[in-house]
């Protein structure tokens, strides 16, 4: 994209400015009324296409009608020690037919296909008889029973609770819907959002200019997503990953475009031409980084799991809104403004008031070129002021210091790096389970309640699947399923075969010694698929499904298609950048610091969730695995950010360097000027990102508090010392270009028409044969 289009594209916005408000208010208010009266609702429902347990299921609602929908287990619980003349506990005075008229209210909630009644199953009672549990089968899957089903369950417990009996309702429904809200997470971000847009701009109208765009990008694309729910399947996860995300990149991009119409405006530009500049300069920057997030993100569609690729979509869609109205809406709102986005002391100055706006034919702002050499002069006079007292700030310092000692820094900072990614190495893969539940839910006090009483397997029976002709030969595979299942010592009890009605199945069910989230549990399973697929024949079939086995494959099914996802984003970002820079260098260094950062954000993801460190700051009580599909998730994601900040820092030092033909005066200059900015943009995400990691779903505070390190580590470690000490220890090397690949690669004019310094208009950039002969010159 042309840096000439983008300043003429955003100084048309600024003109107009009401009517691009009205249109993005006209989007915002037309998608949000079709969601309130035609959009659907999120879903819980896990599916893994074409896996053993998905395959099992379908087969298993054949032979078994209403068994292979959404399941939960009834828990119930009695404290008080027997009286005299009674037995105590469940069985004390009128509490059996209480408990009896409660499982027949729950079995006549709407959905109910089935309830196991553990006065008749004595592996359903407790040894000391004071707890018992009952298994309940619904017609619809997780999503379509969704939490409602557990509220109307709950409701038919009551008269079990009125006989003085804790009655409970957990299991896979339970777990499914519990913890889908934030918490207020979000206003948190944006709370300390604002207090640093205020420090970093010290103007209430440029702090706040952000913060709306990013508002009106995450309201645009959440009504959306629930429009889209009435047509397909959204994770209940998606809208509040949105906001996250929108938040993060919103308010980020918004900050970069804004942060460089106020540097152009202290440059002694016009309102006009700073707006037009900021657009051509920073929104450019903005457009690549937003595409480098979308592919990243986009490589998530190589995991074969729809939940992930919704997610990827969402990340995705929220990403290209924002950019969008960095490059329309932020204009239109800083002609608006106008000099108020500027801090007091500038504006009693007469910043951005005493420059002329000359008019072009066809309505176009002119040039520049009818500018006179005085005012020329006193803006390169201003510029170079500028650049001295920049070298001055602290950052200016900070990076004079790395380009001055680059090896110490690059071996220091990668050293750190490495260290963190230790804990990567015994990383676990699993899907959690109702221990990770809030504490106090009903879906953890019963899962406390039965991993108690019976074993933490309870939670989390594996299903077997035996079907075969019906001819009565079927006995010798379900007898030699029974050892295989029996003899192994992870498993702690196995139930004997149930037949189905048109007698062509029978479906067992073994219960593990480990906790459904437990990694060891997958291993059972695989192991024992293993086993079962030998006594399969011509009609016989042994299969495992179960919430527990659809959630292994979808451990599986991840692990998988990891690699793939690394490899693909790697290099189609690492592409993006080299149209983007057109130096090899460049794009290799991002790639490779890039996942440096990412390995010591997941290390700091094992040691605080696996180890313990500091868990119990987020809430946690009780160590877990990470949960299988958020590594893949949050790689494509950081990935993206990450070449976000790669973009930001590059593109300032390869203008800089256009300027001056000189790669370390660049560097200076470049990473000097996007220090300060790109730290605030960091600590705007990190607090965003650090506001979910307190949320009491599972999965959002892991990819929370994996983007707020990722994010920290990236800001400071990545691009404040490893990137400037390999662009210093690189030199003019950095931008090194086969020719023959030069050839290949188009060209985007990513540089394109730099904003000229001299006369505060677009001018064409020069290229490297340019900055050669500016180097001549200068020498």
């Amino acid at each position: 994209m042309k840096a000439s289009l983008l300043y003429r594209f955003g100084q048309r916005c600024a003109r107009r400015a009401w009517w691009t408000v009205g249109v993005w208010a006209l989007v915002l208010a037309v998608v949000a009324g079709l969601a309130a009266a035609y959009g659907g609702e999120t879903s819980d429902d896990i599916s893994v296409p074409g896996s053993e347990a998905e395959r099992a299921a379908e087969l298993l609602g054949e032979h078994f009608p209403g068994l292979d929908g959404a399941t939960a287990v009834i828990v119930l619980h009695a404290q008080d020690e027997a009286e005299e003349g009674d037995s105590g506990g469940l069985t004390s005075g009128d509490r059996p037919a209480a408990l009896a008229e409660s499982l027949r209210a729950a079995s006549e909630v709407v959905g109910v296909t089935m309830i196991s009644d553990p006065s008749q199953d004595e592996a359903r009672v407790s040894q000391d008889g004071n707890t018992a549990f009952a298994d309940v089968f619904f017609e619809g899957g997780v999503g379509e029973v969704g939490a409602a089903g557990i509220s109307d369950l709950s409701e038919a417990l009551e008269p079990a609770r009125d006989a003085g009996v804790s009655a409970y309702v957990g299991g896979e429904l339970a777990f499914a819907t519990s913890g889908a809200e934030t918490g207020g997470a979000e206003a948190v971000g944006l709370l300390v959002a604002v207090v640093l847009l205020l420090f970093v701009f010290g103007s209430a109208a440029a702090a706040g200019l952000p913060i709306l765009i990013a508002l009106c990008s995450v309201g645009v694309v959440s009504a959306g997503l629930f429009l889209m729910a009435a047509v397909t399947e959204i994770p209940t996860e998606a809208p509040q990953v949105g906001v996250m995300i929108g938040l993060g990149v919103g308010i980020d991009y918004a900050l970069l475009v804004v942060n460089r119409h106020r540097e152009e405006l202290r440059r002694g530009r016009s309102l006009e031409d700073a707006i037009g500049a900021a657009v051509a300069t920073a929104g450019r920057s903005v457009v690549f980084a937003g595409f480098t997030v979308v592919i990243a993100v986009a490589g998530l569609y190589l995991v074969p799991l729809p939940a992930v690729r919704a997610l990827a979509t969402t990340c995705a869609v929220v990403v290209l809104v924002s950019v969008i109205a960095a490059v329309t809406l932020v204009p239109a709102l800083l002609g608006l403004f106008g000099t108020k986005v500027l801090r007091r002391a500038d504006r009693r100055a007469g910043v951005g008031g005493s420059t002329e706006k000359a008019a072009a034919a066809g309505g176009e702002v002119a040039t520049g070129e009818g500018r006179d050499e005085e005012a020329a002069s006193a803006t390169r006079r201003r510029a170079d002021d500028e650049d001295r007292a920049l070298r001055q700030t602290f950052w200016g310092r900070w990076v004079n210091g790395v380009d001055r000692r680059p090896w110490p820094c690059l071996l220091l900072a990668t050293g750190a790096l490495l260290v963190l990614s230790i804990p990567v190495l015994s990383m676990e893969l699993s899907m959690p389970d109702g221990r990770s539940t809030a504490q106090g839910s009903d879906a953890r006090v019963s899962y406390e309640l039965l991993a108690s009483e019976f074993g933490p397997g309870v939670n989390g029976p594996v299903t077997v699947l035996v079907t075969h002709p019906g001819d009565g030969t079927e006995g010798e595979v379900l007898a030699a399923t029974a050892d295989v299942l029996g003899n192994d010592e992870r498993i702690e009890f196995v139930s004997d075969g149930m037949p189905a009605e048109d007698g062509r199945a029978h479906v067992l069910q073994a219960v593990p010694r480990a906790a459904p989230a437990d990694p060891a549990v997958a291993e059972l399973i695989e192991d024992l698929r293993a086993e079962l697929d030998a006594l399969e024949s011509d009609g016989v079939a042994v299969l495992i499904t179960g919430p527990t086995a659809l959630y292994a494959d979808l451990t599986s099914e991840t692990a998988a298609a990891t690699p793939l996802v690394v490899v693909v984003v790697v290099l189609l970002s690492s592409l993006l950048l080299l149209v983007v820079f057109r130096s090899v260098p460049v794009a290799a260094v991002a790639a490779v610091f890039n996942l440096l950062g990412i390995g010591a954000a997941f290390g700091v993801l094992v040691a605080v969730f696996q180890w313990g460190w500091g868990m119990q700051l987020l809430g946690l009580d009780e160590t877990q695995a990470i949960a299988s599909f958020v590594p893949v998730i949050l790689f494509a994601v950081v990935f993206g950010l990450s070449m976000d900040y790669q973009v930001f820092l590059m593109a300032r030092v390869r203008e800089e360097y256009l300027r001056t033909g000189d790669t370390h005066t660049g560097l200076v200059h470049g990473a000097t000027h996007t220090a300060r900015v790109i730290t605030a943009a960091a600590l705007i995400m990190i607090s965003v990102f650090l506001g979910f990691a307190f949320a009491e779903e599972p999965l959002l505070k892991m990819l929370g508090l994996g983007l707020a390190v990722a994010v920290a580590l990236d800001a400071t470690v990545v691009r404040m010392l490893l990137v400037p000490a390999a662009v210093s220890i690189l030199g003019d090397r950095n931008w090194w270009m086969p020719a023959a690949l030069d050839r290949l690669i188009p060209r985007v004019d990513p540089h394109g028409e730099s904003v000229g310094r001299d006369a505060g208009a677009v001018t064409p950039a020069a290229d490297d044969r340019e900055v050669e002969g500016a180097r001549a010159e200068r020498a």
